[in-house]
């Protein structure tokens, strides 16, 4: 299923969606034997006929997708992420199945698809709002905090100074690995250059 709000539990109530067409393996810890399927309309998938032994369930996720932060480690909670990264897929921790187990139906993985927000500090020296100086016109060491929106109020999520970015142009900030939201940012105005302000909002 589709992790929104990467907490590694499955909540259908807030909007949380099966994923259908993911390929899953199983694979028998110690002979190595495998069996692959997808997930259907509603996410599942079944794999029957199985000896007794230890198994791992391997998914490919989808493009851009990681599994859930969030992972339960023991195999008796439904509902719950059992997913960790593992290379270019996401694999389960080893469970033992045995004769009169019954049907397993615990083993499920929770996908989330970061998302990232930044940009630019920099100096504007005709005041116009618009950035359209050099690359040279950015600002290093402003500090910024981003919030996200918790239905009653703004919560503080992470700080970072703005910096070199790759090609060494300053004044750039940047925060990854965001669950989706409504987020905003705030600049710390004591951290400006001494007698720089804001100048206006375009």
């Amino acid at each position: 299923w589709i992790d929104v709000n990467n907490n590694g539990v499955y909540e259908p109530g807030l909007g949380e969606t099966p994923r259908a067409g993911v390929p899953v393996a199983i694979v028998e810890q110690y002979t190595g034997a495998l069996l692959s399927t997808t997930t259907d309309a509603s996410g599942l998938y079944t794999f029957t006929g199985l000896v007794s032994g230890t198994y791992v369930i391997s998914i490919t996720p989808p493009a851009g997708y990681v599994p859930s932060t969030e992972r339960e480690l023991t195999d008796g909670n439904d509902n719950a992420n059992h997913g960790a990264a593992n290379g270019n897929s996401v694999v389960s921790a080893p469970f033992d199945l045995t004769p009169g187990d019954g049907l397993d139906t615990n083993e499920d993985f929770g996908l989330w698809l970061p998302a990232a927000l930044g940009n630019y500090v920099w100096r504007d020296a005709d005041r116009d709002g618009v950035q359209n100086e050099a690359p040279s016109a950015g600002v290093n060491a402003v500090s910024v905090t981003l919030y996200l929106w918790t239905i009653e109020f703004w919560q503080p999520v992470s700080t970072t100074l703005t910096a070199n970015d790759p090609l060494g142009n300053p004044g750039y900030y940047t925060f990854t690995d965001l669950i989706s939201g409504s987020y905003k940012v705030a600049f710390d105005l004591g951290t400006l250059p001494a007698g720089a302000t804001v100048t206006a909002r375009d």
